[in-house]
């Protein structure tokens, strides 16, 4: 299934005027995080113990993307009630996804290190080293757009881990500032453990994943969301069905969580 032609519309979302004006990303990111900070805090403790079974990794992961997502978007939400509704209906996606990615994580990581210590001993040795290393930082750039494509569109699993990767792919230098920025943030509450645990409390996970969210989604955006609404706008024109311009713009998209279609594969 291709990258432009899996989204399949459910429900209805207030989106963002086209004519809206343009704010720098860079300042839109902390303007929303101190706007939106009291909820961060909040999802972020939500997560951490949801994450302490390990199996709820991924539907935390999926249901706190949503919501982060939302904020990106600059769109009303009742936080905690999204919240619960996406690690629901996302959970067995989200349970499978979780355990892969863990177990991949940790393979990778511990390849790269076997290798690392192993360095010195052969120059052959520097091959297998650096296709992990590859390997580990595609893994984290799929990451970054797994889940929200799980909470955004119809697909199944195989579908999911396709269009992640093809958009990991096309997106590295995002991923690339995505990597460095939360590598700022993590880096230091790793450094200072465990005098740092009342940050990660606050907001070590929400902070990361809040860095990554705001800069897949616009890749999302160009690739899954408008190419759709553009087709639609021109068959809506061609049957003559279209009452003004801004029809389509009232809704950028429409989230498939919770499609029964789905929940059958």
């Amino acid at each position: 299934m291709g990258i432009f032609s899996f989204i399949n519309y459910d429900k209805n979302g207030p989106g963002v005027s086209k004519d809206a004006p343009q704010k720098k990303r860079f300042f839109l990111f902390f303007e929303l995080f101190f706007r939106k900070f009291k909820y961060m805090v909040g999802l972020n403790v939500i997560y951490l113990l949801l994450c302490i079974p390990i199996i709820t990794i991924g539907p935390a992961t999926a249901a706190i993307t949503y919501v982060f997502r939302s904020f990106s978007r600059e769109e009303p939400i009742f936080v905690f009630n999204e919240f619960w509704r996406i690690f629901k209906e996302n959970f067995k996606y989200g349970v499978i996804v979780g355990i892969v990615d863990l177990i991949l994580k940790a393979a990778l990581g511990y390849s790269l290190y076997f290798y690392f210590v192993n360095i010195n001993q052969s120059t052959f040795v520097y091959i297998p080293f650096i296709l992990c290393m590859a390997a580990l930082f595609m893994e984290l750039f799929t990451g970054y757009y797994i889940y929200m494509l799980m909470v955004t569109v119809n697909l199944k699993l195989k579908g999911l881990v396709k269009n992640a990767f093809m958009l990991a792919m096309i997106s590295m230098k995002s991923n690339i500032f995505t990597l460095i920025f939360s590598f700022i943030v993590v880096a230091p509450m790793v450094l200072m453990f465990p005098y740092s645990i009342p940050v990660i409390i606050i907001l070590g996970a929400s902070v990361p994943l809040f860095i990554q969210c705001f800069n897949a989604y616009p890749t999302i955006k160009k690739y899954c969301i408008d190419p759709v609404l553009e087709k639609e706008r021109e068959e809506k024109a061609s049957r003559g069905s279209l009452d003004g311009p801004d029809e389509l713009d009232e809704v950028i998209f429409q989230d498939t969580v919770g499609n029964e279609e789905k929940k059958q594969h």
